[in-house]
């Protein structure tokens, strides 16, 4: 408009022509200016200058455009050269009001020659709002790029690209950098998958995607993250811009997670806690009303046996059985008793040892002899193995807490095991004896085989009613095992039988052993007596040979099955006689003696 304008100045030649220009440029709602080129004198201004500026039209034209403009003569003379030389300049200014305010324009002036003068055709715009709102825009700017960069969250900005399958880094904060560990400098115009190649599985890049399709804001729950730098927990928050951006504000909360995994752990541990001391209370309840039962039961038989005895009409065979029984009832109510002041002793910290010189296979012997009583009159076969010589097996320990131990286990695995076999014994492993007991019983349940050492507990609620007692001999057998220095434990499958272990620490009165050879220490014990090996899986008939050969001058050997009779016989070469049984478990004797007739016919 301003070309045109300046065009039809030059080619005015009539007077309707000039009027009708003068209408054109008086009337324009634009400010308008002619100025002489030479001198800077404001030669015209329409009625929108005037009233921009002020002025009236008379006194607009006695002022020179220095006294308007609030730049220096020189740069305004500057800025009219350069539109005397161009067809056309955009210039911004700042020009001063007749009131004394500054406003901010921008002038497009273009150079016309007039009656031999060169002039300058101004059209100026007011721009003050806009420089205003430009300033705020600006210093907003400034505000939130300060914000943006001292941000203690971590903010990522992405642009989708790919069709909303990958993301280009478009800024990245301190923070971002101090939480990721990367630098702003090494993601800045690189896609998220090009930077991190697995992040395309992560709850993140899923989160981003949706968000980008859907331009609904998400908030993405803590979630675990790990790679060959750094791991942790972080929270994101992410939402779309107008321009199509997505920003994420993130947070690296994997310390506050893990004090919330604690506090969780410890809520467990104190339900855990809370649970196992309501449970103690009704197995101490339970043990009470058992205790009450098993104390009663030999009291009763006590108390009415005894005033039988003064009938003088009693039998004597009466006599000696009531005796028995009372004698039997006394028995058992003391061993009660001594089991409840043996656990409150333990759980005190009173119960003391006695070190003194021991025989453990004197001890093994003892047992075997006291047990076989009773299994008189059961189908159950009793075998006892030892490991060392008796001098090899003299120890440095407190002999009556290991037979307690044995005769807790044995009489467990008597109560439990209603045929078949039970074994007992030790070996030498390193520095520790270990004791085991062996039987062919019940079984216990894989999730009870730690309950058990527990005091007043037993496998099953069951077997207290069917079989009775405490549940006290393995809580103090456990006990006693940790007072020697020890640990005790247990293997087993339901109806298969189970083996209980315990340990103590091998301290040897004389040499200590440095390897077993059964081999030789038959050889030692034996000299030249003649050896016979027994093959029998019955015990009693075992124990008839035995007591058969008792008055020759022989060494036997005692074998359970087919296979072992087998091991024997390949360890110990000086065997003169074997007495084979035929129906044997695992090996019968026939396999057997196949066997061994193959390497010594």
């Amino acid at each position: 408009q301003l070309e045109m304008e300046i065009e039809q100045l030059k080619t005015v030649q009539h007077i309707e022509q000039q009027n009708f220009f003068q209408l054109l440029f008086n009337d324009s709602v634009a400010i308008k200016l002619i100025i002489d080129f030479e001198t800077g004198q404001i030669v015209d201004a329409n009625k929108a200058a005037c009233s921009f500026y002020g002025y009236s039209i008379e006194e607009l034209t006695l002022l020179n455009i220095n006294q308007i403009n609030t730049l220096s003569p020189e740069l305004v003379k500057q800025e009219m050269l350069n539109a005397k030389n161009e067809k056309r300049t955009f210039f911004t200014f700042k020009h001063k009001l007749k009131n004394g305010q500054i406003k901010n324009v921008e002038v497009s002036s273009g150079k016309i020659e007039l009656d031999g003068k060169i002039l300058l055709y101004s059209v100026i715009f007011d721009v003050t709002d806009r420089k205003l709102l430009e300033n705020k825009l600006v210093e907003t700017e400034i505000r939130f790029r300060k914000i943006f960069e001292n941000m203690h969250s971590g903010v990522a900005i992405y642009k989708p690209v790919e069709n909303g399958q990958n993301f280009i880094f478009v800024d990245f904060n301190k923070s971002a950098e101090n939480i990721t560990k990367v630098s702003k400098q090494e993601l800045i115009g690189k896609t998220l998958l090009e930077k991190f190649p697995l992040m395309d599985k992560s709850p993140l890049f899923k989160a981003l995607q949706t968000v980008n399709e859907t331009g609904n804001d998400a908030y993405l729950p803590p979630f675990y993250y790990k790679d060959n730098q750094r791991d942790g927990w972080r929270e994101n928050y992410i939402y779309k811009l107008s321009t199509g951006e997505i920003v994420a504000i993130f947070s690296d909360v994997t310390e506050r997670k893990n004090a919330e995994i604690k506090l969780q752990n410890q809520n467990v541990e104190l339900i855990k806690a809370k649970e196992k001391a309501e449970e103690s209370d009704r197995l101490k309840s339970a043990f009470l009303q058992n205790l009450s039962h098993e104390i009663r039961t030999p009291l009763n038989a006590i108390c009415g046996f005894s005033g039988m005895l003064n009938k003088p009409e009693l039998s004597e065979e009466k006599r000696k059985s009531f005796t028995s029984i009372i004698q039997t009832s006394s028995n058992q109510l003391l061993s009660i008793v001594s089991d409840i002041l043996t656990i409150s002793s333990l759980e005190t910290k009173q119960e003391k040892l006695k070190i003194d010189k021991v025989c453990v296979n004197n001890i093994i012997i003892d047992l075997l002899s006291i047990f076989k009583q009773q299994t008189k009159n059961q189908t159950i076969s009793l075998y006892a193995k030892q490991a060392l010589s008796d001098k090899q097996s003299e120890i440095y320990t407190d002999k009556t807490k290991i037979t307690q131990i044995l005769s807790n286990l044995i009489s467990n695995a008597l109560k439990f095991t209603h045929e078949g076999f039970i074994e007992f014994g030790y070996n030498l492993k390193s520095n520790e004896l270990e004791f085991y007991v062996k039987d062919s019983g019940i079984g216990i349940k894989p999730e009870l085989q730690e309950k058990i050492f527990e005091r007043f507990r037993q496998a099953d609620l069951s077997i207290n009613k069917k079989y009775g007692g405490t549940g006290l001999g393995l809580s103090i057998s456990k006990g006693f095992a940790e007072l020697l220095g020890g640990k005790i434990w247990v293997n087993s499958e339901i109806d298969k039988g189970s083996t209980f272990y315990f340990t103590i620490p091998y301290e040897p009165v004389n040499e200590p052993v440095t390897k077993i050879d059964n081999n030789q220490e038959t050889q030692k014990q034996t000299n030249n007596k003649p050896i016979i090996l027994v093959a029998e899986d019955e015990e009693f008939n075992f124990l008839y040979i035995e007591e058969l050969l008792i008055d020759f001058d022989y060494q036997l050997i005692h074998a359970k099955d087919g296979q072992e009779t087998v091991d024997i016989f390949k360890t110990n070469l000086n065997i003169s006689l074997i007495l084979m049984d035929i129906k044997m478990p695992i090996m019968d004797g026939h396999t057997a003696a196949k066997i061994i007739k193959e390497q010594k016919p």
